[in-house]
């Protein structure tokens, strides 16, 4: 049975408390979690690496998203260096030359340290994106509207381009879309998983409860 969104936002987590059958997920503050003997390891261990409460959070967003699963960062910038730190090093990246302007230097920093090699182009150029493809690429990075400027990018056609320049290079090939402005543009416009990219970067904290931005 398909569920809508509203089912999917009211139902995440709830009544799913196997230890006391709390109805309402319970929010768990804890840092450490023991061990069921010697040798022994939960589930969880340690808050950092994980978190029943998070997980939550986690696989509500998966399952809004039609991903395979989530993870949740503390920042959105934080998201984008996780994406990253999945390329071997040296790794060549298209990214759109009007992304957001923390991507924008997160990628520079990177490419001056030798870890990637990227490309920053106008997405909506066929023939400037044609270019950069030409060259090969490990991972094309689109963001849709960009931040500020509101442009937007055909997410399906950059992904089918990207992924045929993939298949003929050999390459190691993931295609993302950064959504930098999710809190302009919901899932029920901008579905990436549909359009056949791999993974989805989400700023939550614009997305969920707005920024005071506009």
């Amino acid at each position: 049975m398909t569920k809508h969104d509203e089912t999917i936002l009211c139902s995440a987590g709830i009544n799913d408390d196997p230890a006391h059958g709390a109805v309402i997920p319970p929010l768990y503050l804890s840092a450490n979690y023991s061990f069921d003997g010697y040798g022994g390891k939960r589930a969880y261990d340690y808050t950092r690496s994980g978190n029943p409460t998070r997980d939550v959070l986690a696989d509500a967003l998966a399952t809004l998203e039609g991903g395979a699963g989530a993870v949740v960062t503390s920042t959105g910038m934080s998201a984008v260096d996780l994406v990253l730190s999945q390329l071997a090093p040296g790794a060549r990246v298209i990214a759109p030359h009007d992304c957001y302007g923390g991507t924008w230097r997160l990628f520079a920093a990177r490419a001056r340290k030798k870890a990637i090699d990227v490309a920053f182009v106008d997405q909506g150029d066929a023939d400037a994106l044609g270019a950069a493809l030409g060259d090969g690429a490990d991972l094309v990075w689109i963001e849709t509207p960009s931040n500020p400027l509101m442009r937007v990018v055909d997410i399906a056609a950059t992904a089918k381009r990207a992924k045929a320049v993939g298949a003929r290079g050999g390459r190691q090939h993931i295609p993302v879309a950064g959504v930098a402005e999710a809190d302009r543009v919901g899932r029920r416009l901008c579905r990436p998983f549909d359009d056949e990219v791999s993974e989805r970067a989400l700023r939550c904290c614009r997305r969920r409860r707005g920024r005071g931005e506009g």
